[in-house]
């Protein structure tokens, strides 16, 4: 036999016979992803497996081909809880081809609700699970929950802060998510999957904000519960993808996303995410004005300007185009030598 086809015949017996050993109806899915996370992802494995719950829940983690002895503790795990753990190993790394691993994990998942977690963050509460399998339970009206996260760095130190600001709190209402005016930590989230999920989140692999675009597009079906606690660990580390990454390019990632998002919503809530569009161009600008990036400036400034033409009413328009001129008039003065108004 073909001796790839060999090792691909025996990963499925493998993932077949660690199968048998799962729980037949777990209520909660926990979905992990992993890249280089050896000096982390133990914790994070040990997050999840110290859960207190009185349903059974299964974890499915999918390691990326990772280089720094990751796979490795990640079989290791899978061995000592095949009750518990469903792996997946890839032989090529998936992300640099543009393709992410959370469709592949959601269509894995069995459980009514699906919980996150990255391999380089850890939950710190036993109760998570059980809190807000509850809270949904109770609360149909929601689609998701959430709680907060306290910021650590790479070898776990305090940063002496929680990443959501106190006025975002709270519970919250579809349109607050979709209009980007919240907070939503993704190692905190738990969600009831909708029944037409793996119709629409194949479109996450064209944005790099997956989670914006997972709430935004969950949003449709219900608001955010939240919860007062904080469960969770948000380590940021240089190997974390967006956290080290420069404003600019967050802001340019992020109106991108946002574009993917108008284009997946439907009609209805179209008119929400448009008016966060203009208002991330506009502060864009302000951005690259500070800064001094005059063509990168002249560029933006352009951009909404088509995006006015080519997608807003005409009340929008008007309202877009006024703040285009306005910036504009701003960086005139400033290459003039006055001071900008």
């Amino acid at each position: 036999m073909n001796p790839g086809l060999a090792g691909q015949v025996d990963q499925l017996v493998a993932e077949l016979e660690n199968q048998t050993c799962l729980p037949a109806d777990p209520v909660v899915s926990v979905c992990m992803i992993t890249y280089n996370h050896a000096p982390f992802i133990a914790q994070a494995l040990d997050s999840v497996l110290m859960q207190e719950t009185d349903f059974p829940y299964e974890i499915l983690i999918h390691d990326d081909c990772s280089t720094d002895g990751t796979t490795e503790i990640v079989r290791a795990y899978a061995a000592r809880h095949p009750e518990r753990i469903r792996p997946v190993y890839q032989k090529e790394n998936q992300y640099s081809k543009g393709r992410k691993a959370t469709p592949q994990l959601f269509k894995m998942a069995r459980g009514k609700y699906i919980a996150l977690l990255e391999g380089d963050d850890a939950w710190t509460d036993p109760h998570k699970l059980s809190c807000q399998a509850a809270l949904l339970e109770a609360r149909p009206d929601f689609v998701m929950c959430y709680g907060n996260v306290a910021i650590v760095d790479a070898e776990g130190r305090s940063l002496g802060e929680n990443k959501i600001p106190p006025e975002y709190c709270r519970d919250l209402e579809p349109e607050e998510i979709i209009r980007y005016r919240c907070v939503i930590p993704t190692s905190t989230l738990m969600f009831r999957p909708p029944t037409d999920l793996h119709d629409w989140f194949g479109n996450v692999n064209r944005v790099l904000n997956g989670d914006s675009f997972l709430f935004a597009m969950l949003a449709r079906y219900g608001g955010a519960g939240f919860l007062d606690f904080s469960p969770s660990l948000y380590r940021q580390h240089p190997g974390g993808i967006y956290s080290t990454m420069d404003l600019d390019r967050r802001h340019v990632e992020s109106i991108r996303t946002m574009k993917v998002i108008r284009g997946c919503i439907g009609r209805a809530y179209r008119p929400w995410i448009t008016e966060t569009i203009a208002e991330a161009y506009a502060g864009r600008s302000e951005h690259l004005r500070r800064a001094g990036r005059y063509a990168g400036l002249l560029w933006n400034i352009l951009s909404l300007l088509c995006f006015a033409v080519l997608r807003r009413g005409a009340g929008g328009f008007r309202r877009d185009a006024w703040e285009a001129l306005r910036q504009l008039r701003k960086v005139l003065t400033r290459r003039g030598g006055a001071a900008a108004p």
